[in-house]
């Protein structure tokens, strides 16, 4: 299937993966959902196998997380139900496969005001469906990190000048939070996955799967890039005041 979307129109390559993104949204929805329920309440199959998880997990502070395909996927299941998430994470996120709805939340041309875009190219991202929205509408206000790869920079993939653009004005995440956008020097798109440490290194170079960077060391620049926002992201929730009634 994806050797024949491959040969398609880009359009309508592009139509074809949001389709798969909203399934796969969904089912994240779901999963993220069954999990928070296992920790209120034991299922018939946990009470058999006499496993409990009720009271046990740490759901505080719940972050949802992709690389690529998973990070659009990420990105609609946070729009679809932002209730769930307090954090997101999109390692190199294909951004056109993003649900229509999801893209033009997030990217909404009131939102991005004042930013210098290029009003055609954006445009166009949008399938010309660039006008302004509510502000209810907009995108919910997550901690985000966002990480691409040299090698999309220098293509201009996945709309990274306009991630980029937004944390430079201050538009990715809430104005007192966490959310970072950064790229990952000399590092090439499949480095934020484990096929490049799984495959010879002079093999992964031939094909330009890996850059010039040794991929143990790109690997561990993303992961303490991650954790170190994951940590900053659950700290600042937890320092947040919530409102409780007294008694």
């Amino acid at each position: 299937r994806a050797h024949e979307i491959s040969k398609m129109d880009y359009k309508e390559g592009d139509v074809i993966r949001r389709n798969q993104t909203n399934v796969r949204a969904h089912e994240v929805v779901r999963a993220t959902e069954a999990v928070l329920d296992m920790n209120q309440k034991d299922t018939p199959e946990l009470i058999d196998a006499g496993v409990s998880f009720q009271g046990r997990l740490l759901v505080d502070h719940v972050t949802v997380m992709g690389h690529s395909f998973g990070g659009v996927t990420a990105f609609t299941a946070a729009h679809r139900r932002p209730d769930l998430f307090q954090a997101l994470v999109a390692h190199e996120p294909a951004t056109n496969w993003m649900t229509d709805e999801a893209r033009r939340a997030f990217f909404a041309k009131n939102r991005l005001e004042g930013l210098n875009l290029d009003d055609e190219m954006y445009s166009r991202f949008l399938d010309g469906e660039n006008e302004d929205i509510q502000e209810d509408d907009f995108f919910p206000e997550l901690d985000y990190l966002i990480l691409f790869s040299h090698e999309w920079r220098e293509k201009k993939w996945g709309r990274c000048d306009i991630f980029e653009k937004m944390h430079e004005g201050g538009r990715l995440g809430p104005k007192d939070g966490v959310s970072h956008f950064s790229f990952i020097g000399e590092a090439h798109h499949n480095e934020f996955s484990d096929t490049c440490m799984l495959t010879p290194m002079w093999l992964a170079r031939s094909v330009g799967v890996t850059g010039k960077r040794n991929p143990l060391e790109t690997a561990a620049e993303i992961h303490e890039r991650t954790v170190t926002f994951l940590d900053e992201a659950r700290s600042r929730r937890s320092m947040k005041p919530t409102s409780q009634s007294s008694t």
